[in-house]
């Protein structure tokens, strides 16, 4: 009798194709895990295309400790490898997966840090060879001025452009040949939801936060471009009697990959220091986030550059209170712009500490179900 594995593999080959390219994606193993919102979204896609009877295949980056092909959840992955930060991935190994899976569709997830658009160099190939439909999705509206002539172009030749309602006009003005399709990220309300205060204290015993603490939670990459940076001074000089609590969920390891700086050592350096003020809570499976999100009071999300962040859309599920930089992409109903952080820390702080938390009844707010995204 075949095993689920081998009926996978011997019965692929009457199944339709999708070939999703993603920088990133699910880390398992000693590096389990995901790395933000693109690999999050890559896999959603990939289990929706695998509950309408494709066989999903996935090449994505390969991070220490993750194996180079392996079969997890019904997702074929292949890894591949970086030759170094400038010329970006091996070229090479995404043509032998390419002409391995010889895709029905071909999903893109472009990120300019990824080197994403080296790979839309295939783009036209894969479409004139295998008729394959074409898609391409963006996370980042300041992604556009950076692409050059030959990815516009490339570009023009994909079935649909997937954005978000914030990037349509750029990218429209960018590249008006293009075709676009407007798909927005959505929280599954099922699973994120504010818990009942009874259920928060069991939750702050059992990853050991005070049950008086006002806890500001940080996810993402531990880089510049997600303001990691602004939150670590805020919380510096917030003063020590303040019983503030910063929890950092993620890690800097695929810049360290492109020979970038990252803030972990930093945090690390800080969380020795002032224990009390800064917990590392590491790189999580997202299964544990809607724990997370219900230790929080305060979700703050001060980057730099954007898509429509996944996490905002759960922490506002989950009836956080929201500290957001001014980017159109972070603008949601009720949450506060940051201007001076460490001053917003501390008056919600002061807040609670009366009694008068303004986060209780943001649930109202709550944006949906993940829908056509969802895994």
């Amino acid at each position: 009798m075949l095993t689920p594995k081998e009926m996978i593999y011997q019965f692929s080959s009457f199944m339709k194709k999708i070939l999703i390219f993603s920088p990133f994606f699910i880390r398992t193993g000693k590096s389990k895990g995901f790395l933000g919102g693109m690999p999050l979204q890559a896999y959603f896609y990939a289990k929706r295309y695998l509950v309408n009877g494709y066989e999903v295949n996935v090449v994505t980056l390969k991070m220490p400790g993750s194996l180079k092909r392996e079969l997890f959840e019904g997702i074929k992955i292949t890894r591949v490898g970086l030759v170094n930060s400038r010329v970006g991935f091996e070229i090479e190994e995404i043509k032998e997966v390419v002409d391995r899976v010889r895709p029905d569709i071909y999903l893109q997830f472009y990120s300019r840090s990824g080197k994403g658009e080296k790979a839309l160099m295939f783009l036209p190939e894969i479409k004139k060879r295998f008729n394959s439909e074409c898609l391409v999705r963006f996370g980042r509206s300041d992604e556009i001025p950076d692409l050059s002539p030959v990815s516009k172009k490339a570009l023009e030749e994909a079935t649909s452009i997937l954005v978000n309602r914030t990037m349509v006009k750029g990218f429209v003005k960018s590249i008006p040949k293009a075709k676009y399709l407007v798909i927005e990220n959505k929280a599954d309300k099922k699973i994120f939801y504010p818990k009942r205060v009874e259920e928060k204290v069991i939750l702050r015993g059992k990853y050991s936060i005070p049950k008086n603490h006002f806890v500001v939670l940080f996810t993402g990459r531990f880089v510049k471009n997600k303001g990691v940076d602004s939150m670590i001074k805020a919380l510096k000089n917030i003063p020590k009697s303040c019983k503030v609590l910063g929890l950092f969920v993620g890690d800097d390891r695929a810049e360290k990959l492109k020979g970038r700086r990252g803030f972990l050592e930093e945090l690390k350096k800080c969380q020795d220091f002032s224990p009390g003020r800064f917990r590392i809570m590491g790189q999580l499976d997202h299964r544990d986030m809607p724990e997370i999100y219900n230790l929080a009071n305060v979700f703050c999300l001060p980057s730099r550059a954007e898509g429509l962040s996944n996490s905002l859309l759960e922490a506002e599920a989950c009836g956080l209170s929201l500290l957001v930089s001014a980017l159109p992409e972070n603008r949601r109903k009720g949450a506060e712009v940051i201007t001076n952080l460490e001053k917003q820390i501390l008056a919600k702080y002061r807040m609670y500490n009366l009694g008068l938390d303004d986060y209780k009844n943001r649930a109202k707010n709550i944006v949906g179900v993940y829908g056509a995204d969802a895994g």
